[in-house]
């Protein structure tokens, strides 16, 4: 797997996340608040072997804009999860 790239950078609204699988698998990638609260499912299925590209747009679930401050994105897949630090600064 290719790790998530570093923090949103102030002047771009939209996070783009890359990382590839080794193998088709089921997987969850999901956006988590400073204490823990998911705020935002980007992706939950099946994903084919590969290259892939998901975007964050700094929205939650509902399309509000999430707070300033620390996010975690956390990709699930193949049973290793992968976690990398964002920060939203608006």
């Amino acid at each position: 797997r290719v790790p998530l790239p570093p923090a949103v950078a102030p002047a771009s609204p939209v996070a783009v996340l890359r990382f590839a699988l080794p193998k088709s698998t089921m997987a969850t990638l999901s956006v988590h608040s400073a204490d823990g609260r998911v705020v935002r499912t980007l992706l939950n299925g099946s994903l084919e072997a590969g290259e892939h590209d998901c975007r964050w747009d700094g929205r939650d679930d509902v399309g509000g804009l999430v707070a300033p401050g620390d996010y975690c994105l956390q990709l699930e897949a193949g049973g290793s999860p992968l976690t990398s630090r964002r920060v939203v600064v608006r």
